[in-house]
């Protein structure tokens, strides 16, 4: 069978499963590596010659996951041979915290920002700590602004959740929709589609900024400004407060309020 007809395959077998489009893409790419790596074998690769692809392929933790990841499902749901996690290397977590923007920073950006689109863009990825993804596949009909909450649905892990619709925001909201009117994706593309992947970013990069950096300074700025870490958590979609309590080593309120040694020695 040619690598193409086993990606087909495999692409159909997590469709059936559920899994979502991103993951899909992600695990269809990793396949594609994994077996042309072994395309020349007239026998199915052992576990010993997948951990000498997986160490020579090793760019990052997360690489490294979503790799192993497509390979223990690809073995399972294709050749229908089963492989347990302990038989595959696994990197330490690398452990780097989340780069964010000050608010004197992205009071800046949205200052600067004129075109109503990327502005309101910009903005609900601030105001919303929304990722990229659902923010993209994100529908007129989900912002509420009677309740003052928007909805994203079928989020990471296909779960529902809502987050506030501040005033500031529902008012850029306003000016985007009125300017160019979206009918179905609350962000369109030239063909009425949702916006892309890369049009979003390259918004974000006219300010040397991500998505998902923008989600880490909603997070922080929360954090600093005293809002309960269960509530981000909450907002953020996190499945683990561990996960979210990683903003507390970013948020520089309370090292501002600690008295340095230094300072009684001066």
């Amino acid at each position: 069978m040619t690598i193409e007809k086993y990606l087909e395959w495999f692409t159909k077998e997590l469709r059936v499963r559920n899994y979502s489009i991103d993951t899909i893409r992600s695990y269809r790419s990793c396949a594609g590596v994994f077996l042309k790596y072994f395309a020349k074998q007239d026998h199915r690769p052992t576990v010993s010659e997948i951990k000498d692809f997986l160490l020579s392929e090793m760019k990052s933790q997360s690489h490294h996951k979503q790799m192993t990841g497509s390979i223990h499902r690809f073995f399972e749901f294709v050749w229908k041979q089963p492989l347990t996690l302990d038989d595959l290397p696994y990197p330490r977590r690398e452990y780097r915290l989340p780069e964010v923007e000050s608010q004197q920073r992205m009071k800046e950006i949205l200052a600067t920002e004129k075109y109503s689109k990327h502005k309101a863009l910009l903005a609900m990825f601030y105001g919303t700590g929304l990722r990229l993804a659902e923010l993209i596949n994100m529908k007129v009909t989900d912002v509420d602004s009677k309740r003052m909450v928007i909805t994203i649905r079928q989020g990471k892990g296909k779960k529902d959740r809502q987050v506030m619709l501040s005033p500031g925001l529902l008012s850029l909201l306003r000016i985007y929709v009125k300017q160019c009117q979206p009918k179905n994706w609350l962000f369109e593309g030239a063909d009425g589609g949702p916006y892309s992947r890369r049009s979003a970013q390259l918004v974000c990069d006219k300010y040397h900024t991500r998505p998902h950096k923008l989600r880490h300074t909603f997070a922080t700025h929360l954090l600093e400004n005293g809002t309960d870490l269960v509530c981000i958590k909450n907002l953020l979609g996190h499945n683990s407060l561990k996960t979210t309590l990683i903003y507390t080593h970013v948020s520089t309120a309370h090292l501002s309020r600690v008295q340095s040694p230094l300072d009684a020695a001066l």
